[in-house]
């Protein structure tokens, strides 16, 4: 439904700068009537996608799209990730969980490149 992944790409940062961003920012649309936006949103920091499926849902592009931009720019995976590594050196339990959701994005990743034929890569440049 690329009409729900454009609603949900556009406000999935809403409220950003807040603590748990991904409930908060899914509360206020879901107030707001909502609710399958709410439902993208609210876990757009912690999904874990199905890889037994071959189907991509939004919710796989949500998340792997936001791992692949720093702000408004497309990095690719690996240079967002390094991004998010740096940003909490030292920190061994959040660094694994980091490795985790790198290696879930990287699967949806090569899900969605073999989909289209092309790299995520050539497809932004």
């Amino acid at each position: 439904d690329l009409r729900l992944l454009e609603s949900a790409a556009l406000l999935h940062d809403i409220v950003r700068a807040q603590e748990d961003h991904g409930a908060k920012g899914a509360i206020i649309l879901e107030e707001r009537g909502y609710q399958e936006v709410a439902r993208l949103i609210a876990s757009h920091m912690y999904y874990l996608s199905d890889s037994l499926t071959e189907r991509i849902s939004e919710q796989d592009i949500l998340c792997l799209a936001d791992r692949m931009v720093i702000e408004d720019q497309y990095v690719g995976l690996e240079k967002r990730i390094q991004y998010i590594f740096d940003k909490f050196n030292g920190d061994a339990a959040v660094l694994e969980k980091i490795q985790h959701r790198l290696n879930e994005n990287k699967a949806i990743r090569d899900r969605i490149e073999g989909l289209i034929e092309m790299s995520m890569d050539c497809l932004m440049a």
